[in-house]
């Protein structure tokens, strides 16, 4: 609904793991199909919780467009960078580390 209102993308991110996103066609202003995205959920950037998953996330980079002579704006392209949440102990204490790309399988739960 908020795509066919008028939203270009919408971001989700409550449920704590990531969810896929999506291109979906909703009618336009103008009454043309148009393409827009929905992010359903980008997980947590940064966690420590211990259920499974929950140390995911997407960084979403968003590339928009501008159309000069119709003075109009447009997603361009949508990339995904994965992340992920290294737990460790240093000096007694726990750390945790952001780090980019998806997640080593021997990381995985």
């Amino acid at each position: 609904m908020l795509l066919e209102k008028g939203a270009d993308v919408v971001i989700g991110s409550h449920p704590h793991v990531t969810q896929p996103g999506e291109w979906v066609q909703v009618l336009g202003r103008g009454g043309e199909l148009v393409e827009k995205y929905a992010a359903y959920s980008l997980g947590n950037f940064i966690s420590a919780q211990r259920f499974p998953h929950t140390d995911e996330g997407v960084i979403l980079k968003i590339i928009f467009k501008k159309d000069m002579q119709k003075n109009t704006i447009k997603i361009d392209n949508i990339v995904q960078i994965p992340t992920w949440v290294d737990k460790f102990k240093m000096d007694g204490r726990m750390r945790y580390v952001v780090r980019l790309g998806e997640k080593p399988d021997e990381q995985k739960n």
